[in-house]
């Protein structure tokens, strides 16, 4: 059971770290149109994180997995682990979905989306006897 809420932990410190990585670049598509090759600085790179492109959804993931990390102290929440790792997910996966027009998913999204899956699917597996 420690094992399971350390690694739920684990899964919200991904979510909540991968907001100051770039969740963000330029689709294929976009560049191919422009007509010309674009090449990103870093300075560029930094303006497609969570914390510059988001106004709420990035304050409320920061939430959501602090709450998480918390309620993983108290074993007998798993109502509590459920409800913010599966809000948590969907979130994510709502911001993979719909980005932000001509931009698409890049490696800090998806560790937001791996740290969200594992988390969402370690708060939903059933309780063993052993565990109890």
């Amino acid at each position: 059971m420690r094992a399971r809420r350390a690694l739920i932990a684990v899964g919200a410190l991904a979510v909540l770290g991968s907001l100051w990585l770039v969740w963000y670049g330029l689709a294929p598509d976009v560049v191919a149109q422009s007509g010309e090759s674009i090449e990103l600085s870093l300075e560029d790179d930094e303006a497609y994180t969570a914390w510059r492109l988001f106004t709420l959804v990035d304050l409320a993931l920061a939430a959501l997995s602090v709450a998480l990390i918390v309620v993983t102290t108290r074993p007998a929440a798993v109502w509590a682990w459920r409800l913010l790792a599966t809000a948590t997910l969907a979130l994510v996966a709502f911001r993979m979905v719909e980005p932000p027009e001509g931009l698409e998913p890049s490696w800090g999204a998806l560790l937001a989306l791996a740290g969200g899956l594992l988390a969402a699917i370690l708060a939903w597996l059933p309780r063993s006897d052993a565990t109890r």
